[in-house]
């Protein structure tokens, strides 16, 4: 006769069956099953892709270096170039795209439609395309009338400006296109940038008649990103002498002026 405290489902002692447990035990064996055979699969995948690796080296070596399976470049230069491109960007130490900005667009941050074919070399697609990882936007002018300059390099010229009005072109577009161009100062700063998958921009300034005869103005060039300033370009300046452009220049310094010190307008 049955009781309060009788179990709801009687063992197997009692001569009766317990269904919940079998019914585990079916579960269980099932997962088992499915388990031997998802690893039977894989095993099996494994094995086919080893014995095809193994065909294609003894019939074609050179297709596991094309594939990058053998640790090679493959034999094809433009794939082994960006394979090594991939891991070791293009750094270019100058680009005039300031200076096409300025003639083309009179520095009109707003017009320059840089994630378009742009006239000249640069322009954001092909930027990616050749896999640069950084560059030097070169805030280059002119060289001054050197007959207005004199041999002392004492008169002032608008060059100091119209390097500052490149200095802030160039910033503009870096900022006009965040998501391309990662403003940088250090070595560090390329780093972080390439590791974000941005293209590290430093600023440079090409020759030294861009410093209006002042290392003052080299100082402050600092402060505001330059991080490279070329001893010369086409023109003799109060620091060095150039070779000029297509036709050589007769010398001023015979080299690098070298009593550069020694007069209070060179301070």
């Amino acid at each position: 006769m049955s009781t309060e405290n009788a179990p709801l489902l009687r063992s197997e002692e009692s001569g009766q069956r317990n269904y919940a447990h079998d019914d585990a035990e079916f579960v269980a064996a099932q997962q088992r099953s499915r388990t031997v055979h998802i690893r039977s699969v894989v095993w099996a995948a494994l094995g086919v892709v080893f014995v095809v690796g193994v065909i294609l080296a003894l019939v074609d070596p050179g297709h596991l270096r094309d594939n990058g399976w053998s640790g090679k470049l493959p034999r094809d230069p433009i794939l082994a170039a960006r394979r090594l491109l991939d891991s070791a960007p293009v750094i270019d130490g100058h680009i005039d795209l300031p200076y096409v900005a300025r003639r083309r667009w009179r520095n009109n941050v707003s017009d320059i439609p840089l994630d378009a074919k742009l006239p000249m070399h640069v322009d954001i697609p092909r930027l990616r395309e050749g896999k640069v990882g950084g560059f030097f936007w070169s805030v280059y002018v002119p060289c001054a009338d050197s007959s207005v300059e004199g041999n002392d390099f004492l008169t002032a010229t608008w060059r100091v400006r119209d390097t500052l009005e490149q200095i802030d072109v160039a910033k503009g577009l870096i900022e006009k296109y965040p998501d391309t161009f990662s403003y940088a100062l250090s070595s560090e700063d390329i780093r972080q940038s390439i590791t974000k998958g941005k293209i590290a921009s430093l600023l440079g300034v090409e020759g030294g008649h861009q410093l209006g005869n002042s290392i003052s103005v080299l100082r402050q060039y600092y402060a505001l990103g330059v991080r490279y300033v070329t001893l010369t370009h086409m023109c003799h300046n109060a620091f060095a002498d150039s070779c000029g452009y297509l036709t050589q220049m007769a010398p001023l310094h015979y080299g690098l002026r070298y009593n550069i010190t020694s007069r209070p307008h060179y301070r």
